[in-house]
């Protein structure tokens, strides 16, 4: 249970009306396991109204610059703190919230819940109009029938902080240790992210890529986004279109490229690449940039081992 700062005499009153309300007004007295439950939940629920606008990652701090920057990279003067908040990771900075009540303070964050849920299913809804799982059975699960379970079971008065569902399909950025629908908010975010990269291209040329990636990718527990971002990528370096198959002579070019080059040096690169397929794109899309980019180390890692092994094509197809 992450812990509010309140003290534990303010929080149990907080238990017992809740619990009153879980049994119906017939006892504010509940099992153990129960009371643990509510007592998270109001935890959870202060800690929302704690967080000062909320969830704020490199993808929000993108608004506010062309390029989102990287971890630890800051302006001359700006804050530690500052740095932080425009990192990859979660980041939460409480508010000055102590002349609130534990009791005010859990009323407002139950009223963020609910309204961040709203959010949440309405960017859900949106997601599944023109949704493509291009065959992936774990992708369509995902999306299609585990998601819409947590929307329906979702209680966000008695346990907001139970994500009921796990979030078996793997996206470019983690979801971070949050839980709840601050964790479903996040991976729906990721996953529409996701289709409007992929939707970028043709239904056709997506399945011929992943298919030449894995012959069983149908039934693979992998990223769909990655092997095609990958495939782009490489077809920039290599000055081609992206689609057709890289050639043996293809990948000799492609080692000749990183060869010489460590994993910082071709992560620039790779960066600069996708800032140029953004723009070109998604009209310099910042939250789409900042979710691509999130592949941008292991991908340059991978390039510098296949480069020296000589298997890039297990890297890239």
């Amino acid at each position: 249970m992450k812990l509010t700062g309140y003290e534990m005499e303010e929080l149990l009153p907080l238990v017992a009306k809740l619990a009153a309300k879980y049994t119906s007004g017939e006892s504010s007295s509940v099992p153990y396991e129960t009371a643990n439950m509510l007592m998270e939940s109001i935890c959870y629920c202060i800690l929302e109204n704690e967080r000062e606008g909320g969830r704020e990652t490199e993808s929000e701090a993108g608004k506010h610059s062309q390029v989102p920057k990287r971890n630890g990279e800051r302006k001359a003067g700006e804050s530690n703190e500052a740095a932080e908040n425009i990192s990859g990771e979660q980041v939460y900075k409480p508010l000055k919230t102590r002349q609130m009540t534990a009791a005010e303070s859990f009323r407002q964050g139950y009223e963020k819940v609910l309204k961040k849920t709203g959010c949440a299913q309405k960017a859900y809804n949106d997601l599944i109009v023109d949704f493509q799982a291009y065959g992936n059975e774990n992708y369509r699960d995902v999306v299609l029938k585990a998601l819409p379970i947590f929307f329906m079971k979702y209680d966000p008065r008695f346990a907001p902080q139970e994500t009921i569902i796990s979030l078996d399909y793997p996206t470019l950025r983690t979801v971070s240790g949050d839980t709840g629908i601050d964790a479903v908010e996040q991976y729906v975010e990721y996953i529409v992210l996701e289709q409007r990269f992929l939707q970028k291209f043709s239904e056709d040329m997506v399945i011929k890529i992943l298919t030449r990636f894995s012959g069983e990718y149908r039934i693979n527990f992998f990223n769909l986004c990655s092997v095609v971002l990958r495939h782009v990528l490489v077809s920039g370096l290599l000055g081609r279109q992206p689609g057709e198959q890289i050639s043996e002579e293809e990948y000799v070019a492609l080692g000749q490229i990183c060869a010489g080059k460590d994993k910082n040096e071709l992560a620039e690169l790779l960066n600069k690449l996708t800032e140029k397929l953004a723009a070109g794109g998604w009209k310099e899309d910042q939250k789409v940039l900042w979710y691509l980019q999130g592949d941008t180390d292991n991908f340059a890692a991978e390039l510098v081992e296949g480069t020296k092994r000589n298997t890039l094509y297990h890297v890239v197809s």
